[in-house]
């Protein structure tokens, strides 16, 4: 019985060690991401949104009218509202992702065990944890998912996040805080899901494989974590640029998810619906991807390794 209850506090205390280094070395992850590669969110919000007597933005054209209007700065404007949510967002995703892993592969080993379990998920489990972990993370930030969007379009510049909180709220009640869920959650679940999938195989693929030996292990990883990142960018493209014109236009568009995607494709054709901020978004997400899960990997290894060198000195 003392065994049995000595058992279960081994259990439950390698879980709150998980819990606290998926929290730390995500949150991280997120910032230093969110950080560096802000501008690319900036120029894909103005190519999605488009801009009146600008035509076709390429990304360098995107580029060059930002910094036109509002300086260099300007590419970082949303930053605020970007390091609330990615920061929190992607601590609250890999803390569930945690739990999620632990539960589909009854790890009840070591306490940085994820950082093995998720690796030998199924496909198809790692696409569902993915998948579920994101959609919980996605709809309980969506209100600062809104205010970051409208910052980078060039919106309410002048104005903090509470107090944009505030004003959407009062101006388009509380759902507008939640506008652009549906598109929202068709691109984030399935990117996260694709991502996580195509990282374990990628990963996996790389460790084993002879030509790439020399290479780095964190090398590796840093490169299947580009390519996962690119290719789920490229197939949730589509749910970003509604995402992007829901928030921005905020209650003035109306309309849900399909009519402002046949919107779009009446006026601008099915090109822009896939090609709209492509290439900026691809650049983001997957260098956001590779430099949050590499942080991630390696401070969860590092906790682990500063937690049992307390544990051997006491």
């Amino acid at each position: 019985m003392a065994d049995e209850r000595s058992h279960e506090g081994k259990k439950q205390d390698r879980r709150n060690k998980a819990m606290v280094s998926s929290l730390v070395s995500g949150g991280l992850g997120g910032v230093l991401s969110s950080s560096m590669l802000q501008p690319f969110d900036v120029v894909r919000t103005q190519m999605q949104k488009g801009v009146e007597g600008c035509g076709h933005l390429t990304t360098k054209k995107a580029f060059k009218f930002v910094i036109k209007e509002g300086g260099i700065r300007s590419l970082w404007r949303g930053l605020t509202p970007t390091i609330a949510r990615v920061g929190f967002g992607t601590a609250m995703y890999f803390s569930l992702l945690n739990a999620i892993s632990e539960a589909l592969t009854k790890v009840e080993s070591r306490s940085d065990a994820f950082a093995v379990s998720y690796s030998s998920l199924s496909c198809s489990k790692a696409f569902a944890a993915g998948f579920l972990a994101r959609t919980v993370a996605s709809i309980s930030l969506l209100p600062l998912t809104v205010v970051k969007t409208r910052f980078e379009a060039g919106e309410n510049r002048h104005g903090g996040v509470l107090r944009s909180l505030v004003r959407i709220a009062q101006t388009e009640s509380l759902p507008g805080l939640w506008k652009g869920l549906v598109p929202t959650l068709l691109r984030d679940a399935p990117f996260s899901g694709l991502y996580l999938a195509s990282y374990t195989r990628l990963k996996s693929a790389f460790a084993s494989s002879e030509a790439l030996a020399p290479v780095p292990i964190q090398v590796q990883r840093f490169g299947a974590a580009v390519c996962a990142g690119s290719f789920a960018s490229l197939l949730t493209n589509p749910f970003d640029v509604v995402r992007t014109r829901m928030q921005v236009e905020g209650g003035a568009g109306g309309g849900g998810s399909v009519q402002v995607a046949k919107s779009i494709i009446d006026r601008e054709g099915w090109r822009a619906l896939w090609l709209r901020g492509l290439m900026p978004r691809v650049y983001k997400k997957s260098f956001a991807a590779a430099v949050s899960w590499t942080v991630y990997e390696e401070g969860v290894k590092a906790i682990s390794t500063l937690w049992d060198t307390k544990a051997n000195l006491s």
